[in-house]
């Protein structure tokens, strides 16, 4: 499902982070590491946002925090506030929901 939806939408920095995810989770890490790559390098808007659920989906609940803190000053929170039931335990949450207003 993932697939198409990324087929669908290749601009879309969520669904290639959450393609990348489960890409190395079935191990095809070179695939994931080219769509990384398109994240990291800022070839698709909202990369931050991607990253995060990146992260959040491999269990790296601190850096995907920290990329949060980035989505949300490129003004991606709704993404964010998706992703708090990953990332609420970590300790950069509270300062993530006071950025968003949410605290």
């Amino acid at each position: 499902m993932t697939g198409r939806a990324y087929v669908l939408t290749p601009w879309s920095s969520p669904t290639v982070g959450q393609l990348a995810a489960l890409l190395v989770r079935t191990g095809d890490t070179s695939r994931a590491d080219a769509l990384l790559e398109t994240l990291r390098r800022g070839e698709i808007c909202g990369a931050p946002a991607g990253l995060a659920v990146f992260h959040a989906m491999r269990g790296d609940f601190d850096r995907a925090a920290e990329w949060a803190e980035h989505a949300i000053e490129e003004r991606h929170p709704l993404l964010v506030r998706t992703l708090r039931p990953l990332i609420g335990s970590s300790p950069r949450w509270p300062v993530l929901a006071r950025k968003m207003k949410l605290q």
